[in-house]
């Protein structure tokens, strides 16, 4: 007899968009020392979430 597997789905807690109307990209996530977490990567917009930005370029 096979024992029954208990499959606990996973629940989203947060879903959050950020940047603008150019290309955003992820690089790393770390955790934080408050057992959070941090999203590090690239951002090209200059609009959206995405602020005191003079040109383009990519940059963090």
């Amino acid at each position: 007899m096979t024992p029954k597997k208990h499959v606990i789905p996973l629940q989203l807690i947060l879903k959050k968009t950020l940047g603008g109307t150019k290309n955003e990209s992820a690089q790393a996530v770390v955790k934080t020392s408050d057992c959070g977490y941090a999203i590090l990567g690239h951002a090209q917009s200059m609009d959206g979430d995405i602020t005191n930005k003079s040109h383009e370029s990519f940059d963090y």
